[in-house]
Formats: C-alpha cells, structure tokens, sequence
C-alpha cells in the first residue's frame, strides 16, 4: 500500500494552485487550461520523492481540492456522476428484472 507524506502534499498542491499541472500530456493541459477558463474540473498529476504517483483534482466550482493515488480514483462517468461500478448497481436497481446486466 502506498502512502504519502505530508511535504510531498503540499508541494503538490503549491504546484496544483500555481497552474502548474505536473506530468499530464498536452492534450491535458489544454483540457485543464480550458477548465480554468470555464469553471470545470482541474487535474494534475504528480509524483512524491518515493515515486508514488498523487492525483490532485479540484472540482468545476472550487469548493474542494482532492489528494488521492491512482488506485483510490475512479472517474465518475454517467448522468449522476457514478462511477462504473456504481453506475452498474445504480442500472441494476433502476430497470425492470428483465432487463438488468447479470
């Protein structure tokens, strides 16, 4: 299991705040470079002094900066922002018997 120290954090978020989006591709960069202008997600993506790899996401409204590894991600995809996993329980418990996955 991964973890993180407390200076590699913050160093990511100093990065994060400044606009510097750490190792994203360009393609990325322009997304988060359109984001800041439209008020959508932010992304980065950094590593600590170990290697560990931390994302940084701030959502579209600002309200919260979220510090994770990779493994604790999950995109949210879907009309109710659910990930894969919970956009599959959410058809399963939505549709008539006859028509759910499984």
């Amino acid at each position: 299991m991964n973890t993180l120290i407390n200076e590699d954090v913050l160093a990511g978020l100093a990065r994060h705040a400044s606009g510097d989006w750490g190792d994203l591709c360009d393609e990325d960069v322009r997304e988060n470079e359109m984001s800041l202008e439209k008020g959508f997600r932010l992304f980065s993506v950094y590593h600590a002094q170990d290697g560990t790899i931390l994302y940084i996401i701030t959502e579209g409204d600002r309200s919260v900066t979220t510090v994770l590894l990779p493994e604790d991600y999950q995109r949210p995809i879907g009309p109710h922002g659910l990930t894969p996993v919970s956009l599959l329980n959410y058809v399963n418990h939505t549709l008539p018997a006859a028509e759910r996955a499984g």
